[in-house]
């Protein structure tokens, strides 16, 4: 089974797991931490909300996610445009 694995270190502010949480896809990341923390959570249902309420949340992870250099992430945009209907979509917008 092929595994892509990346490190990386989430500081103060950053956030994690929007990936699954705005495509609906199988989550893209498992984090650990070294010291204490705190750790909050957001339903589909709260980013619908939020995202009629403050639509820069979900602006702001959409742009995110569109940077992300992920193997999957890139296959998954490449079969939604063998799709006819989405073939001139917006890689953003996939």
């Amino acid at each position: 089974m092929y595994q892509n694995f990346h490190i990386n270190f989430v500081e103060e502010g950053h956030y994690f797991g929007e990936v699954g949480l705005i495509t609906n896809l199988q989550r893209t990341a498992t984090a650990t931490s070294n010291d204490y923390c705190t750790l909050s959570s957001m339903s589909n249902e709260v980013l619908q909300l939020a995202k009629e309420e403050y639509p820069i949340i979900f602006d702001k992870f959409r742009d995110g996610i569109s940077k992300y250099v992920d193997f999957d992430f890139i296959f998954r945009q490449k079969m939604v445009k063998n799709i006819p209907y989405f073939r001139n979509l917006e890689n953003s917008a996939i």
